[in-house]
């Protein structure tokens, strides 16, 4: 290999080097944030379903499901959605299906009476998240 050759292939190994450090790396991260919190009706918890966070924009969702206690924690994630004001939803959880029967047809799903229809849609549930960068705590009540 000749000098001009081997000069070639360095420059273009360092070059690709240097445009993939610059992808993906943490100055394309946005800020991580944390949210918890629990989800009541009627003063008991909500222990079925999930939270789903909608950024006011449209663009960005972020969901966690509900524990036996009716708690939640969701992440932005290590790409980050972005901090600010979200809508809040609180959806039930699908009723799994398992077919034993080749007519067998999917359950409806469930409907529980904990989870009333208005909180079930971001744009009719009331409820909003102001999000900051780091740790944040968001009760949600349906009452």
């Amino acid at each position: 290999m000749n000098d001009t050759t081997f000069l070639q292939r360095l420059f273009s190994t360092v070059l690709c080097s240097v445009l993939l450090a610059g992808c993906g790396g943490p100055a394309n991260r946005g800020p991580v944030w944390t949210a918890t919190g629990t989800v009541t009706h009627q003063g008991d918890p909500v222990t079925e379903g999930t939270v789903v966070f909608l950024h006011a924009d449209g663009g960005y969702a972020a969901s966690a499901a509900l524990d036996s206690e009716g708690k939640y924690t969701m992440q932005s994630g290590d790409r980050g959605k972005p901090a600010g004001a979200y809508r809040v939803s609180v959806v039930p959880a699908e009723v799994p299906f398992e077919p034993t029967d080749v007519d067998d047809q999917p359950p409806p799903p469930a409907n529980p009476e904990n989870i009333p229809q208005q909180y079930r849609d971001p744009n009719t549930s009331g409820l909003t998240a102001d999000v900051k960068p780091g740790e944040n705590t968001f009760d949600f009540a349906l009452d």
